[in-house]
């Protein structure tokens, strides 16, 4: 995908903060729309349990994706150039890690900045996995 147009989500997909499509990788905001604050992380492997234990994330949602080519960043509406923020040495199999905060405290609102912060990791796997629901914050879009 060249990032000109937003995967399309699967209503009958999971909904819980992260949905990996054939045409990419979905995150749900809290925010109906505004500034999010994201860090995307391209990791050569899973990240530790003592950095997981450390972090002070509300909601966390790992998932397998294809990654075939160039992942963009960019909201589902009304922003016309996205940023390139993954793209994989060797196309294929990976593991999505996106963790959250701050998605409720301004749920469904338009604002100029939310306040919600994401961290989305991305790193290389040789065989699928379980998706993992590992935080809650409650929130299901």
């Amino acid at each position: 995908m060249d990032g000109s147009e937003p995967p399309e989500s699967d209503p009958d997909g999971p909904a819980k903060l992260l949905q990996c499509t054939p045409e990419g990788v979905i995150v749900f905001t809290g925010c109906a729309s505004g500034r999010v604050h994201v860090t995307v992380n391209v990791l050569d492997h899973a990240p530790s349990s003592e950095a997981r234990a450390a972090a002070t994330w509300e909601v966390e949602v790992e998932e397998d994706a294809t990654i075939a080519g160039p992942l963009y960043l960019r909201p589902t509406a009304g922003y016309s150039n996205p940023e390139l923020v993954y793209e994989p040495a060797v196309p294929g199999l990976h593991r999505v890690l996106v963790q959250a905060r701050g998605r409720t405290a301004n749920y469904d609102l338009a604002l100029s900045d939310s306040g919600e912060e994401y961290a989305i990791s991305i790193w290389p796997v040789d065989q699928p996995a379980e998706r993992l629901e590992l935080r809650d914050d409650g929130l299901d879009i």
